[in-house]
């Protein structure tokens, strides 16, 4: 996997990473340091995917620091 498998844009306090294959997005708060926390994190899993959402979120998790630091 890679990263081109996600997107994430930055928006209202928040890292949105969206994967591209299976549909589920990943909101990412960012915190007051300028980093992004896993804690607090929310998933809007798509229920026609062929994988959990849960596989993904730490290398969603990876997409969202990497947006942060573009």
């Amino acid at each position: 996997m890679s990263d081109s498998d996600f997107k994430a844009i930055i928006a209202e306090g928040m890292v949105i990473v969206t994967h591209l294959k299976e549909g589920h997005l990943f909101y990412f708060p960012v915190l007051r340091n300028g980093s992004v926390s896993l804690h607090g994190a929310r998933i809007k899993a798509n229920p026609k995917a062929k994988t959990e959402a849960n596989k993904f979120v730490f290398l969603a998790h990876s997409a969202a620091l990497a947006a942060l630091a573009r």
